[in-house]
């Protein structure tokens, strides 16, 4: 038979109340028994006469009211069904509940408490409950605090998202812009200009003026073939035909190549073949193109090489110059573009990372390759 807990039979053991008082008390938590025709507190250790400052007296005369009083206002309707729970339960069925009692100076106290049935009458109605509870203040603060952090951080993830959003914006505003201006000044002032010439070749040039007429049709001939020229080029902006047809490499290559009268490149080229999918090879030759133009504005370099190794799960990009350098510390290199190029790899969750004095610049980005 399982043992239940018994007092040796002692003299001076035996039946001291004072003994099991000082048990009860020492236990941790505070213990209450509530009679439930009254709904008075009949029993209650030291922890909880400590808490509402009262004594048990004060406590069971309260009745009902005690709940009114001690119950914090927002928990009351919790409290309520969690009583109402406990009463319609099975025997021996311990109900818990995380609640906020109310302290001797008023302020909430959060409290965990484990109920159940402790006495029935003949009939097996419930006549008394015994509680237990523990104060958790501490606990629930630090929640709180885990909530706030939380929230925090979603906040300022928000807030990053909007600022790449905003740098990618941007990013499209500007290239929109030099597309607009290549639209404008180069193939629209060529367009023109064919327009006028043709508006000058007609029949009465041709008969009075023979030679003008084809020095006139020859340059007009010579605007269409520039134009041409100027709307692959264009055309070569938005989505580049080399990468396309030929592969990332010789894209890579041939931005450099245009750039050979005032810099030489060199490139170590690693696992190309593993870089997909196709997003990723545009998003990985847009910034290496980048850093190449940024190169030929702004390093006044002799020599760069451009280093792109891909193994199974990263891409490793790495860009350097014997240019002269710059402050990475000012304003955040925003004049040299590299903070939209840092957005774009915050984007694919890779890392960029910047280092430069006089006669070496170098870029390092590390962007991982999904497996989903």
């Amino acid at each position: 038979m399982k043992n239940k807990g018994h007092i040796i039979n002692n003299d001076n053991v035996l039946g001291d109340i004072d003994l099991i008082q000082g048990i009860v008390d020492a236990a941790p938590g505070m213990l209450y028994v509530i009679e439930l025709q009254n709904m008075q507190m009949v029993y209650a250790n030291e922890k909880v006469l400590s808490l509402f400052g009262k004594t048990l007296e004060e406590l069971s005369q309260m009745g009902v009211k005690l709940f009114d009083k001690f119950v914090f206002h927002e928990d009351r309707e919790r409290f309520d069904a969690h009583i109402s729970d406990l009463l319609s339960s099975e025997p021996g069925d311990v109900k818990e509940l995380t609640f906020r009692l109310l302290n001797a100076a008023g302020r909430p106290t959060w409290v965990r408490t484990r109920r159940t049935i402790y006495k029935t009458d003949d009939h097996g109605k419930p006549t008394h409950v015994i509680s237990l509870s523990q104060d958790v203040s501490r606990e629930m603060e630090l929640m709180e605090l885990k909530a706030q952090l939380e929230e925090e951080k979603r906040l300022l993830k928000e807030e990053k998202q909007l600022e790449i959003f905003r740098a990618i914006l941007s990013t499209q505003e500007e290239e929109r812009q030099r597309i607009s201006e290549s639209l404008h000044n180069g193939l629209g002032q060529l367009l023109y200009g064919v327009k006028l010439n043709l508006s000058t070749l007609n029949i009465q040039l041709a008969a009075a003026n023979p030679e003008s007429f084809l020095d006139t049709k020859q340059y007009t001939s010579q605007l269409l073939d520039e134009g041409i020229k100027e709307t692959r080029r264009i055309s070569h902006q938005l989505m580049p035909t080399v990468l396309n047809d030929f592969g990332i490499r010789a894209a890579i290559e041939d931005v450099c190549h245009k750039m050979e009268a005032k810099i030489m490149f060199s490139f170590d080229f690693e696992g190309l073949a593993l870089l997909k999918p196709k997003y990723l090879e545009l998003a990985v030759y847009r910034t290496v193109q980048e850093l190449v133009l940024n190169i030929g504005k702004h390093a006044k370099a002799t020599h760069a090489k451009i280093t792109l190794k891909v193994k199974p799960h990263l891409i490793y990009i790495n860009v350097c110059d014997n240019g002269i350098g710059f402050d990475i510390n000012k304003n955040g290199y925003k004049g040299i573009g590299l903070r939209s190029i840092r957005d774009k790899i915050s984007l694919l969750k890779g890392f960029m990372k910047v280092s430069s004095r006089a006669g070496r610049t170098e870029i390092d980005i590390n962007i991982p390759i999904s497996t989903k």
